[in-house]
């Protein structure tokens, strides 16, 4: 699978986090897809052909970990990573333990963020 055949849902109630996330993915020749809350993104995923969703944890419309949760029962295999701002009431090891791949503090490096998502979705690595 070549770049432009993983497609990345990114939710995050704040457009500018995901015109800046969608943008560095757009570089690196992702397809994209944004929500604004976990409710809205479950719909995306019932719907759409999404490979990797990275989604932030605290939203008024719906909130990452549950959203993460939703995926598991619906037995989508789908890589999921969680970004939080500042506390979270849910900690790496819970998102790990719910088969998140991890959670990262914003602003996430990231290069780091497109390095999982190769890795999960293809297998490849970011050359260091």
């Amino acid at each position: 699978m070549v770049n432009d055949e993983i497609t990345v849902l990114i939710v995050d109630d704040e457009q500018g986090i995901r015109d800046i996330f969608g943008l560095n993915f757009e570089i690196e020749g992702f397809n994209i897809v944004k929500a604004s809350g976990g409710m809205e993104a479950l719909e995306i995923v019932k719907n759409q052909h999404i490979d990797f969703v990275l989604s932030d944890v605290q939203m008024p419309a719906g909130d990452g970990f549950t959203l993460l949760k939703e995926i598991r029962k619906l037995k989508l295999n789908l890589p999921m990573v969680l970004l939080v701002t500042g506390f979270a009431e849910v900690t790496r090891s819970e998102v790990i333990a719910e088969g998140g791949l991890d959670l990262f503090s914003k602003p996430p490096d990231i290069d780091e963020i497109i390095n999982i998502i190769k890795q999960s979705v293809t297998g490849q690595k970011l050359a260091a």
